[in-house]
C-alpha cells in the first residue's frame, strides 16, 4: 500500500536526519490514511527531533482524538510535555500509559523520571522500583534510581545503582561516573579504594577525568577530554 511505502521511506529519511523529506513523507501518510495513528506518531517524532515540541504535541493530540487508546502516543506526548517542564500534563499522559498497560515497565519509568524532575525523590523511587520489578533489564531506570537515592541521602545504594547502569549499558557517561565517585565517598569508602575502582573500571578514559575526580584538574578540561 502506498502509505506504507511513504512511511518506510520517511523512517529512513528520519534516521538520516533528512527531516524535511521525512516530514513530507509522513504528511503524505496522514493525508492518505488520516485514521492511522502511526503517521501522527512518526511525524511528531520528527518534530520532536527538530525541537518543535508544540508541533509534536499538536500532532499527537489530534491523533489521540481519533485513536484514544494509543499508549505510544501518550508516552511520546508525555515526554514532550516533560521537556517543556509541564510536569502535571506529562504525568497525566504517563498515567494513561500505565492504565492501558499496567504490566509494562515503561509507564512506571516515565512517571518515576517525572517525579524526580519535580524533586519528589520518594515517589520517584517507588515508580522506578516498580519499573524494575516488571522489567529488570530496564537499565535506564538504574540511573534515575541512583539520582533518587542520592537525593534521599542513600549514598551506598546510589553508588550501586550508578555502577549497575554503567555495567549493564556499557555507556560510562562522565556525569554518572562522577555521581558514582561521590556516592562512594559519602558512603565512607577510602580515597585509595575509590581510585583503584575507577582506574579499573575506566581504564581507557583520559587522565583528565581522574585529575578532576582527585581534585587536581578542572571540569572544563575533563569534559573536553571526554568528548
Amino acid at each position: 500500500k502506498f502509505y506504507e511505502a511513504y512511511s518506510d521511506r520517511g523512517d529512513l529519511y528520519s534516521r538520516q536526519r533528512k527531516y524535511p523529506l521525512a516530514l513530507a513523507d509522513f504528511s503524505r501518510v496522514i493525508e492518505g490514511k488520516p485514521s492511522w495513528m502511526d503517521g501522527y506518531i512518526d511525524r511528531a517524532g520528527v518534530y520532536q527531533d527538530q525541537g518543535n515540541l508544540d508541533a509534536a504535541i499538536a500532532d499527537l493530540t489530534y491523533g489521540l482524538s481519533k485513536n484514544p487508546d494509543s499508549a505510544k502516543a501518550y508516552q511520546l506526548r508525555g515526554r514532550a510535555y516533560q521537556l517543556q517542564k509541564q510536569f502535571s500534563k506529562a504525568m497525566a499522559d504517563f498515567d494513561k500509559v500505565v492504565a492501558l498497560y499496567p504490566k509494562e515497565s515503561g509507564g512506571y519509568l516515565d512517571r518515576g523520571v517525572t517525579y524526580e524532575f519535580t524533586g519528589d525523590h520518594k515517589a520517584a523511587q517507588k515508580q522506578l522500583n516498580e519499573s524494575l520489578d516488571l522489567n529488570p533489564t530496564a537499565y535506564d531506570a538504574y540511573y534515575y534510581l541512583g539520582l533518587t537515592q542520592w537525593g534521599l541521602g542513600q549514598y551506598a545504594e546510589a553508588r550501586k545503582s550508578f555502577a549497575l547502569y554503567i555495567d549493564k549499558t556499557s555507556r560510562p557517561i562522565v556525569d554518572v561516573a562522577i555521581f558514582e565517585w561521590a556516592a562512594a565517598a559519602w558512603s565512607g569508602e577510602s580515597g585509595d579504594a575509590r581510585l583503584k575502582l575507577f582506574r579499573d573500571r575506566y581504564s581507557g578514559w583520559p587522565t583528565q577525568i581522574f585529575d578532576f575526580l582527585l581534585g587536581t584538574g578542572t571540569e572544563d578540561a575533563m569534559r573536553a577530554a571526554a568528548k
